[in-house]
């Protein structure tokens, strides 16, 4: 079967417009991701402190706890 031009163009832009929607997609849920580790420092770091000693230490031990790759 022969394809025209226009076929073909109209193949690889909806193939380029899916791929960049799966990508936009894959971001978009780790910015949430992200946005959710936001909030989970400012409810029990910052807020729940007395001092800015405190809030330093919780801030240390919460990095610690999600960037060990055991943990």
């Amino acid at each position: 079967m022969d394809y025209t031009l226009q076929q073909i163009l109209i193949f690889i832009t909806c193939s380029v417009v899916t791929i960049v929607g799966l990508l936009l997609i894959v971001v978009l849920v780790r910015l949430f991701e992200v946005l959710g580790l936001l909030r989970d420092i400012l409810k029990r770091v910052i807020f729940h402190r007395n001092t800015l000693t405190d809030t330093l230490t919780q801030i240390r031990l919460f990095c610690q706890r999600y960037s060990d790759p055991e943990g």
